[in-house]
């Protein structure tokens, strides 16, 4: 229970110090400090950042999907998860064999993604999507507006 209500306060603020923590949980600061640091070293545990990529200059978010030929998917979707762009790749059964979140800051540059790189040039065709307004991030409902 109190590994528990360590983690809710870490997915709160992924930057809590332990004072903060132990004052959160009902613990001495030295018990928070202890267990959080038990829970990440044994991976019990992971921080990362949601970014909202328009906040960071990227406005323009789209999803890929991406039909390829089946000896081709894996090729597609190793350069795909190397490009700074795609935040998310994934192969997948049924009409389309990859599907790519990518961020970006224009139209302009969504073009060129989807036209002029390598990948691009391998797939049998690729539709895009373009995401409007996220609602949910990483497990996480976002705000409204």
């Amino acid at each position: 229970p109190q590994d528990l209500r360590i983690a809710e306060v870490l997915a709160e603020n992924g930057r809590a110090g332990y004072e903060e923590i132990a004052r959160r949980t009902g613990t001495s600061e030295s018990t928070a400090s202890r267990r959080t640091e038990w829970l990440l070293r044994h991976g019990h545990v992971h921080l990362r950042a949601l970014v909202e990529p328009a906040m960071v200059g990227l406005p323009m978010e789209a999803m890929l999907w991406i039909r390829a030929a089946p000896n081709r998917v894996d090729g597609i979707g190793r350069e795909l998860s190397a490009q700074r762009e795609v935040r998310y790749a994934a192969a997948l059964a049924g009409d389309h064999q990859l599907v790519a979140n990518v961020t970006l800051p224009d139209n302009a540059a969504l073009y060129r993604f989807t036209t002029e790189s390598a990948w691009a040039a391998r797939a049998e065709s690729v539709e895009t999507t373009l995401l409007l307004h996220a609602r949910k991030r990483g497990g996480r409902m976002l705000p409204v507006g």
